[in-house]
Order: structure tokens, then sequence, then C-alpha cells
């Protein structure tokens, strides 16, 4: 089964299965210690080991000595240095220290005025800076294992397979480092970041880093772009450095990104939006039969909404209706909730209170309307889309770049086509899964007239409102607790890719210009949604804008939006030109 996009229309198919402006001037500043440790067997330095310098940027040899005569101590000697310095990496440089070397840790090492050893691949001599204190270093260096932008894996950040340049706004977007050392623990303050152009007062090349809003962790550290520092449009590459807790440095590691203005056509949600879940829908009437299709769909309303029908043949919904009303409110907060999660950071709010009329046009310009709205209902018509058999389709939205419009999918037919959520299509493969499949361990308790077991409906027990207010706590309860979890977790993810579809999700082609919508690189992708179930998402989780999602899947809590996908949502990532 394969999902399908047709002109603006992106749906979703069933699957069941068991860096503007900087400023700060574009000279490069001269190269300065940042960092230093000795080496050696003991807690002092002896003739023949080595302090290791790490500089603020990439420097390169003049092949003179690097002595006591090219840097400043604040007591000590170097010795008499005798042998020439090297390069540890583009960064650090290492010195053997001479005979009759004195130092000990805490002493302050800089470059002299008359250094002539060091230099900028631009020529400039290393010269001055802050003194910083010399550490006794464990002899390992640690390691930069990861460097990437707000958030994005490796293989949707224009590092991988795939292709392409990730494009982030000016300011907002995260810089986000994993690293390792076999034998400290990292030192996030002391992180190292660099670019190639001149921001936030900063010349080209000098350091960033206390500029940024630090998050440093054991294993991660991740630094925000506050709204006090602005990256230009254009190509950007960062540097990053890590240095342990003994002062050792990694080589650095680089990430080239593209700049882009945060402009109002290319923001997804620059002043939010709401959106609202219609369930009102009723169109059709629905029958649990024995067959194939279990759920048979009559034409013509019945005076309830077309979701409720479901309930019923579900045990949802019972004979109760005070019990009834418990559920429907509980199924209505856990998707609040859910959608909540899923949406974690994005300036979006869902509700099923009703914000007022939508216009009759479908859809209006982002700014000139209030909200959009989806209808959360039964079937999806029975109509063949995009080359889809009848009852496959769990969704159907408006595709909507860049979240131009506040959209209408509500539609009962657009170009042929009902647009929604279809949860009908869902509880018809469902029950007609096998008995060991989790939708019907899930619903079979509840379900009357399942083949081989009559479930009892929630609300025809005499206990089950108890049960629903938690003073009742036995396997029933765990039960109608799972019944109502799932179903409202299917919901939210169903409703989070379809609007995620108009919220411009996914657009084709690598990034700057998509998201990787339809790649090759990606098998089992299509136009609009993108397959990274295997590469991203453990075990039975998926993708959000997989173009096929399993109830298995949707009800997995390591189900969710890719990283590339949310870093959109959260407007750290821009499309488009």
């Amino acid at each position: 089964m394969r999902s399908h996009r047709r002109f603006v229309v992106a749906g979703l198919l069933a699957f069941l299965a068991a860096c503007g402006g900087g400023g700060g001037g574009s000279s490069l500043p001269v190269p300065t210690i940042v960092a230093a440790a000795f080496v050696g067997s003991g807690a002092t330095p002896a003739a023949g080991e080595f302090l290791i310098l790490l500089l603020s940027q990439d420097v390169e040899l003049t092949g003179e000595l690097l002595d006591d005569n090219d840097v400043s101590l604040s007591s000590g000697t170097l010795g008499s240095v005798s042998a020439m310095p090297s390069l540890v990496n583009a960064r650090s440089v290492r010195i053997t220290l001479g005979s009759g070397v004195s130092l000990s840790t805490g002493v302050t090492i800089a470059f002299a005025p008359d250094n002539d050893a060091v230099r900028s691949p631009a020529g400039q001599l290393a010269d001055g800076g802050t003194p910083v204190g010399i550490t006794a270093g464990d002899g390992d260096l640690p390691t930069v294992s990861l460097l990437t932008l707000s958030g994005v894996p490796e293989v949707l950040n224009g590092t991988g397979a795939a292709g392409g340049t990730l494009q982030v706004p000016p300011t907002g977007f995260t810089i986000d480092v994993e690293h390792t050392d076999a034998t400290s623990a990292i030192d996030g303050a002391a992180t190292s970041i660099t670019a190639n152009v001149a921001a936030g007062g900063v010349a080209a090349g000098g350091e960033l880093a206390s500029l940024f809003t630090a998050s440093p962790g054991a294993a991660q550290s991740n630094f925000t772009v506050p709204s006090s520092l602005s990256f230009p449009e254009g190509p950007v590459t960062f540097s990053v450095v890590v240095v342990d807790i003994t002062g050792m440095s990694s080589t650095p590691v680089s990430f080239a990104c593209n700049v882009k203005s945060a402009r109002n056509d290319l923001r997804p949600l620059e002043s939010g939006q709401t959106w609202f879940l219609d369930t009102s829908r009723d169109l059709e009437s629905y029958t649990h039969v024995a067959a194939s299709n279990p759920i048979l769909v009559t034409a013509g309303d019945n005076g309830r909404p077309d979701l409720e029908d479901l309930y019923f043949i579900l045990g949802l919904f019972g004979s109760d209706s005070a019990v009834n009303a418990t559920v429907r409110t509980q199924i209505q907060d856990a998707v609040v909730a859910d959608l909540g999660t899923l949406f974690s950071g994005v300036n979006v709010t869902f509700t099923f209170s009703s914000p007022g009329s939508f216009p009759s046009s479908g859809r209006v310009a982002y700014s000139s309307g209030t909200f959009s709205q989806i209808c959360v209902t039964g079937s999806d018509s029975g109509a063949f889309v995009g080359g889809a058999s009848q009852y496959l389709v769990l969704g159907l939205a408006l595709f909507d770049p860049n979240n131009a419009f506040q959209d209408d999918d509500c539609i009962e037919d657009f170009m042929g086509s009902r647009l929604g959520v279809f949860m009908h299509t869902l509880a018809n493969a469902g029950l007609s899964s096998a008995s060991s499949s989790m939708f019907r361990m899930t619903y079979d308790d509840l379900t009357p007239g399942v083949s081989g077991s009559v479930g009892t409906p929630i609300g025809d027990d005499a206990q089950d409102a108890a049960r629903l207010a938690g003073s009742v706590t036995d396997t029933r309860a765990t039960t109608i607790s799972n019944a109502i979890a799932r179903f409202a977790r299917a919901v939210s993810v169903i409703v989070a890719h379809e609007c995620g579809h108009s919220m411009g999700l996914v657009q084709d082609g690598a990034m700057p210009l998509g998201l990787y919508g339809d790649s090759g690189s990606f098998p089992g992708s299509s136009s609009g949604h993108i397959n990274n179930d295997d590469s991203l998402f453990p075990g039975a989780a998926q993708n959000v804008m997989s173009p096929l999602i399993s109830f298995s899947g949707a009800v997995n809590s390591g189900t969710g939006f890719n990283g590339l996908n949310l870093a959109y949502l959260r407007e750290r990532v821009l499309y488009g030109n």
C-alpha cells in the first residue's frame, strides 16, 4: 500500500502489522592560547615531556623554535627547548620541554610580542590574549563524535548520503555537540566555537562560545543562539573544539550550513497557530458485521457523529450516557496531551472547542485567519484516491508549503476527495486483524460481537464509572485505560501527520529547498513523506511523516517527528529561497 499526494492534497495510508547581521569587522584576529596542558608521568613537567597549547583558530608553524622568547609565563621556564614544535591538529601545538624546565600547574601562559613560531594561515603571528593557567593533562584527547545544528540527525543534516545543505535562521538555532573522552569528563565551559564570518561583534575566526546559551552535558552539549546573537545570511562554517577537565583538547570539527533570513513567507509559525479538531461530522452510519470488511458503512447521517459510531462498535461507548461522556472527555484530553508531546517546543495548540466558523474559501492567508481545522471522523468515503483501494486512507489534508495559509481540512469534496482523519480505516483494519494483534488484544474484551468473544462495552459493567475515576483498579480498569489511551494516541499521531502536511511537511527534495520528501536515500518514502522508520526509530516506533502508519507504531511511545521535521516546526530550520 502506498500513500499519495494529488495536487495540493497529502494523505496517509493505514498499514496494519502485528546562519541577518553580525558586525565586528572582517579581519581575522591574531591567534591566541585558549588552553594549555602538560602531558607527562609526574605532577610537574620534566624535560622531554610535552606542553600542548590549544589555539583560538587554525594555525601553522613557521619553522622556528617555540621557546621562552615566544611566550609570556607568570613564572618559570620552558627550559632549553631544542626540538621543533609540532601540530597535534589544526589548532593544537605541541612543545617538547627542554632541560631545566620549571613549570607547575596554575602558571599562566600567553604568546609574547616576540613570537615568531606560530601564525595563522593568513600570516598573522600569534600574540597576546588572556593568559591561561597550565593544567596537568591526562594524555587522552577528547573526541567530537557528532556536530550538528538544531538537533537534526546526521542522515538529514546535509553530511549524509542524502546530500544537501542544512539551512537555519540567523538566530534561535542550536549547535549540538556529542563528545567522548576515555579517561576524563568534558569541561563544557571550555568548549570553543568559532565561525568563518563575523557575528555578535566578534570578527570571523574569533571565539563565540561565551555568546551562546550553553547546556553542557556528560555526553552531549547544546549551545543555543540567543536573540542577541545573529549570523549573516549566506554560507557559514562553524568549528568546535571540546576540552576535558585536564585541559586536553579535541581535534576541531566543522559544520557547514546556510543561513537564511527568517522571512515570514519561510517561517511556518511566525505568530503561532491554533488547530480545531472537529469531531461533529455525520455523513454515514456504521454497523459491525461478520465480513472481511467488518464495519459496514451506509451513506446518510444518523444524528450521531461518525466518530462516535465507531466508539460504539469498539466498545469505547456503551449504554450509559454519563459514562460515555466521561470516555469522550478522557479521549479528548489524552489527544491534546499527546499532541502537546509530539509538538513539543512548537508554537501550536490543539483544541476540541470550536473557535468559530471557518471561511467558505477553504483556506485563507495565514495572517488573515485565526485558526485551521481538521475533522476527526469516520470513513474516507471509500473512494479510490491516488490508486489506493477502498478504506485504506487514514487521513487526507491540504499540503501547504511553509504554512502560508490557515487551512480547512474538513472539506467534504476537494477535487473528489474527502479531507480529514479517518478512524474507520484503523478500526476496520484492526477488527479484521489476527486475534493476537495489538489492536484486537486492546479491544476484544470491550467490543461486542467480535468473532470468538463477546466484549462488554465501557459503561455496561456497574463499576466502570469507578474504574474511569480511578477508584477501582483491577484488570478491567487496565483494559479500559489502555483502550482509551491507545485510541487517543492513534488519533494524535494521524492528526499530527495530517496537520504536518498543512504546515509544510514534507517538502520534496534535499535541504535547503526541501525536507527530503520522496528522497531515494530513504527507501519507502513518497511525495510529501519520508520514511526513516529503520534508521532513526527503533523497534515498532515510526516517523510521524512516514507514508504508512501501523496501529502498533502509532501507539509506540518512540513514534514522533524526525529531527529535521521537528526543527522546521520549531523554526530552527527553514526551507526554500
